[in-house]
């Protein structure tokens, strides 16, 4: 049984079950803003340990299981060691020998800083999937984040936008047949930026007297900068790693 830790738009849900996603996709049916799990643990006597922490966190409780956590609080909570929370679960005895408790999701401590950082504000643009695949893939051995790559790319266009004499066009409208929440090659992806640099955007919009939409304008900006990693003569690592990650789901297909 999982312990979890579920954020929507400043509000955490403190539940368990046995399969977490499926959990935050059930969910997420019912609520107009996008689900994320904080943390996860793995805890052999969850039910107690959510108990404690439901009676513990009782003056944080705006309805059933969701809270309204302080950042201290929040933070505890996030990087806290599950074997101390079984501990402290079960008053002064020992947790039962075969309690068995191991961490199951790593911490986002930037993440973290940036939600209760009051200069930022998350935003929830629609990706194609293939794209966000590629770009997590490109900075899986980079220190930054998909965060900090669209406040980059997003920085950088609005300067380009603001002083640039000859301004590229505005990316291109979606126009398929379903939206984008339905539509198979698209996922919904949750980001922190600056909130001046979103304000800077929503500008530009209105300025240039163009409905603009900026799902559109990070999926462009995040897809040029893919091509500018694959040009030639520059380490193509990200076509290596997808080439690896399709030859290894071959064999495994082919072994059952």
């Amino acid at each position: 049984m999982y312990l979890y830790l579920i954020e929507c738009e400043g509000h955490h849900k403190i539940g368990i079950a046995r399969d977490v996603e499926a959990r935050r996709r059930n969910l997420q049916i019912g609520c107009p803003f996008q689900l994320t799990v904080a943390r996860s643990l793995h805890v052999s006597g969850a039910r107690w340990v959510e108990r404690y922490l439901h009676g513990f966190l009782a003056q944080y409780a705006i309805q059933g299981e969701w809270f309204l956590l302080p950042a201290d609080v929040l933070l505890y909570l996030l990087e806290i060691d599950p074997v101390v929370l079984s501990s402290l679960a079960h008053g002064d005895k020992a947790p039962p020998a075969e309690l068995e408790t191991k961490d199951c999701a790593p911490i986002d401590r930037e993440r973290i800083a940036k939600r209760i950082d009051p200069n930022y504000e998350s935003i929830t643009p629609y990706l194609r999937k293939d794209t966000y695949r590629k770009v997590k893939i490109a900075l899986s051995r980079d220190k930054r984040t998909v965060s900090d790559l669209i406040q980059e790319l997003l920085s950088k266009w609005i300067e380009g936008r603001l002083w640039a004499d000859q301004r590229s066009p505005m990316p291109a409208q979606w126009n398929g047949e379903c939206g984008k929440r339905s539509h198979p090659d698209y996922k919904q992806v949750g980001a922190f930026v600056r909130k001046e640099t979103h304000r800077q955007v929503k500008i530009v919009f209105l300025r240039e007297a163009e409905a603009g939409d900026i799902s559109d304008l990070i999926q462009e900006l995040l897809s040029k900068w893919i091509d500018e990693r694959s040009r030639p003569g520059r380490a193509n690592r990200l076509d290596k790693a997808l080439s690896s990650i399709a030859a290894y789901n071959a064999r495994r297909s082919y072994s059952h």
